[in-house]
């Protein structure tokens, strides 16, 4: 039997695998597993032979073959497993060996942007800005090896208008009024029984965050986004 080993992992470089003689060529679609979550892994070959449906699968994690190339893959916790995992593919008397490097994913950061698209930073907005725009930011590494696990959106903040110490009113805003992650800042005005004056500062918390799994389920996240204070000039 002849065997071939395509190694994945999330070394910065090109990664060269190793194909059998009768050369499939074939590899995965990302190059890690994110632990603790679904992992929905693509397998490509140059010459469309491989069919998982008809092969047999080997796999220390829970494996479920979607289709023809696809398999949804179980990730654990890297403590509970080590720091890659191997999924080994048997079809037509050949062996193909992956094996996956797995990393804790961690909850993204969020930018806020106004109306204009100005990314909002220590500086502040303008009291004439109408709107925040929530936007999570995915992990550059999963986004680039496994981008079915990076999609985010932000579904409940509260934003406090203060002036110092001193709360002048709030709002929370839901998935029902943050379409697209935007908030329209005249929701918290109007709350507040105040237009913004300089001075004054928007205080950020995000509250939910829905993330979409492999599977294109939603599932609500706790976000580790720490406050901010945004002032207003």
């Amino acid at each position: 039997m002849r065997k071939a080993i395509l190694t994945l992992g999330i070394i910065v470089g090109a990664w060269a695998p190793l194909v059998s003689q009768a050369q499939l060529n074939i590899h995965a679609g990302q190059k890690l597993l994110v632990a603790n979550r679904l992992n929905h892994i693509h397998f490509n070959n140059s010459n469309q032979e491989l069919d998982l449906e008809e092969a047999f699968i080997s796999s220390e994690l829970p494996v479920r073959v979607v289709n023809a190339s696809t398999l949804d893959v179980l990730a654990p916790k890297v403590e509970e497993n080590g720091p890659s995992a191997i999924i080994k593919i048997t079809f037509n008397e050949e062996v193909y060996e992956f094996s996956f490097q797995l990393k804790t994913q961690v909850g993204p950061e969020v930018a806020v942007y106004s109306e204009n698209r100005d990314l909002i930073g220590k500086k502040g907005i303008l009291a004439s800005t109408q709107q925040f725009i929530f936007e999570p930011q995915p992990d550059p590494e999963l986004l680039e090896n496994a981008p079915n696990t990076q999609r985010y959106r932000v579904s409940r903040v509260k934003l406090t208008l203060a002036n110092g110490m001193r709360p002048l009113g709030d709002f929370e805003y839901t998935a029902e009024n943050l379409q697209r992650g935007i908030a329209d800042l005249n929701k918290l005005y109007h709350r507040s029984s105040r237009t913004p004056q300089p001075g004054d500062r928007i205080v950020i918390e995000v509250l939910e965050m829905l993330e979409m799994q492999a599977d294109n389920s939603v599932v609500a996240i706790q976000p580790t986004v720490p406050p901010r204070s945004i002032p207003i000039r």
